[in-house]
């Protein structure tokens, strides 16, 4: 287990701010899939945090956490205001092991592409929060989020290849006859 204190330090122009230190206990091994970009932010304007985190992390503990630094700089400048609100919540997926979905998907992929495909917590870790959180939060166990190539999504000039798609349409054929029954 990783474990360690750590403090949130935010300057501009007119002075610094430095967090009390929060301890943070992982399971895992965090990995940094974005670095982090300076941003200026005007005063009485708004700014976006874009948070991820795992199914296991409700979104009012990680809101509590970011209000807590928040509020530690609030202290150091009474003059900063602050509103934490979550835009956009979804709960995160896990398929459960030896899910008979992600098989079907495995085998589909496999047959279409030549080669077996990655299959559990894939890098970029975002994909955590997407629909298949909301379809599993629903009552639906199994699922498996794939899709055409890797590509981080909200990009500017996003896009994904023709030959990927139609690669992602067969192997999506390919799983509804398995799971269906028509093709072992």
């Amino acid at each position: 287990m990783i474990a360690g204190a750590y403090r949130l330090r935010v300057s501009n122009p007119y002075g610094a701010a430095l967090s009390d230190a929060a301890v943070v206990q992982l399971a895992i091994k965090p990995e940094i899939i974005r670095q982090p970009q300076s941003k200026l932010v005007a005063a009485g304007s708004s700014t976006v945090l874009n948070v991820r985190a795992t199914p296991d992390r409700p979104v009012a503990s990680t809101q509590q956490d970011i209000e807590g630094v928040l509020a530690a700089m609030q202290r150091e400048d009474p003059e900063f205001a602050y509103e934490v609100m979550a835009v956009r919540a979804l709960p995160g997926f896990e398929a459960p092991e030896g899910s008979y979905l992600v098989d079907a998907v495995t085998r589909a992929y496999t047959d279409v592409c030549g080669r077996s495909p990655d299959v559990g917590p894939i890098p970029p870790f975002v994909l955590m929060g997407s629909d298949s959180g909301q379809m599993q939060s629903a009552g639906m166990a199994h699922g498996a989020l794939i899709g055409p190539g890797k590509f981080s999504s909200s990009l500017a000039d996003e896009y994904v290849e023709v030959d990927k798609i139609v690669a992602a349409t067969k192997i999506y054929a390919a799983t509804a006859l398995r799971v269906c029954g028509y093709v072992e």
